[in-house]
């Protein structure tokens, strides 16, 4: 996928630098002065029409038609008119010509940049032009100097290549306003969730269709540690970033002591001293209920993975977990899980909303048919087998 221009007026003004050389600025003034003025210019603009125009729609057609490398442009438009295919070694050629030229336009740059530097510092006044001669003599015979604004150059030249194109939502399609970072922004409708609004903007960016189904591609094998309890447990992921988006420990309890009557135990895992705090003060209340250890990303993933069920709050375990194809229920107390809920998952349901906390006997029945689903799914596939 190759990079396109953010906006015509960036396009211009990149197509203007490299067809506008150096000495249109710094010679062509002298050069008109010397060969007669007005006459020397008529035929300038003349040559500009006939044979600089012509060339640089050429270069331009090329470019718009075949999207890719010189080299490729080349090869690919042989290959459409059943041409010779050592038409790209043509496109070699201009690779090799820029390449030239950057290697003393590049000097040239380090120059304008060690003279904008001297002008702004005052080097220049009351110089007169024997003085500005000498100053540009004792500039190229300093090797050290010289080098150095080169390098300086084509060090700020690497930079800002190295930034890339830089894409995102427009101002309208988010909250924060960072579309003045991206050079290039897209229109995402709020109206959306926010997977399809992240696929959308990737596949704009990128320049692909959107896939009709959603695939995580995550991939995790169950692990064992000493901390788990042997059998079927459940992860209870009872913290979030927002005091608004908890649901109350009173039915983290009920929920806890129902899931022990059907044979699984409670595991809680905490991210900071709070949600530690609170997995404690539920756990105490819950028969067999493990508080797990501080654990990575990849220690968490791996114990949802090995979960029986995952219940849990507007929180990244619970979009995890779905990912990972757990039974999962995610409760919404604060937020709209049309927005933000689980997207995508066949074994995955929200329940809740804003300012309406699920009930445990909804949680319940919610992972009743979860878990029945994915027994029939199991049955489906011995029976196949």
């Amino acid at each position: 996928m190759h990079e396109r221009w953010s906006s015509p007026g960036l396009f211009v003004l990149a197509a203007g630098g490299a067809a506008i050389g150096f000495n249109n600025f710094w010679q062509f003034p002298q050069l008109v002065a010397q060969y007669g003025g007005a006459a020397f210019l008529i035929v300038y603009l003349l040559c500009l029409l006939i044979v600089g125009l012509p060339l640089l729609m050429a270069e331009y057609m090329l470019g718009r038609s075949g999207r890719a490398s010189p080299v490729a442009i080349f090869r690919f438009l042989a290959r459409r008119v059943h041409g010779n295919r050592l038409w790209s070694v043509v496109g070699a050629m201009g690779v090799l010509s820029v390449f030239l030229i950057l290697s003393y336009l590049s000097v040239i740059a380090g120059w304008v940049i060690a003279y904008t530097l001297r002008a702004a510092s005052g080097v220049f006044v009351g110089l007169t032009a024997d003085g500005m001669g000498a100053q540009f003599a004792q500039l190229v015979k300093d090797p050290e100097k010289q080098l150095f604004w080169h390098t300086l150059f084509m060090t700020m030249v690497m930079v800002m290549v190295s930034r890339g194109v830089r894409h995102g939502l427009d101002f309208a399609s988010a909250r924060e306003p960072l579309a003045l970072f991206y050079d290039r922004t897209y229109s995402v409708p709020w109206t959306m969730h926010a997977v399809e609004r992240n696929r959308t903007l990737a596949a704009q960016a990128l320049g692909y269709a959107v896939p009709v189904s959603v695939d995580y591609g995550v991939r995790l094998p169950a692990a064992k540690f000493v901390w788990l309890p042997q059998g079927r447990y459940a992860v209870l992921a009872h913290g979030t970033s927002a005091r608004a988006k908890l649901w109350p420990v009173v039915r983290w309890v009920e929920l806890g002591a129902r899931l022990r009557e059907r044979g699984m135990r409670s595991v809680l895992p905490w991210g900071s001293t709070d949600e530690r705090l609170r997995a404690e003060e539920i756990a105490r209340a819950i028969p067999d209920a493990v508080v797990a250890p501080g654990l990575s990303l990849a220690d968490a993933a791996a114990v949802l993975a090995g979960a029986g069920a995952v219940i849990g709050v507007d929180t990244g375990l619970a979009h995890l977990a779905a990912a990972l194809t757990v039974p999962t229920v995610g409760l919404y107390c604060a937020t709209d899980p049309a927005a933000t809920g689980l997207y995508g998952c066949a074994r995955a349901v929200n329940l809740g909303g804003v300012g309406t906390p699920p009930a445990v006997s909804d949680v319940m029945a919610a992972l009743d048919r979860l878990l029945a689903g994915l027994s029939n799914h199991e049955s489906r596939i011995t029976n196949h087998e």
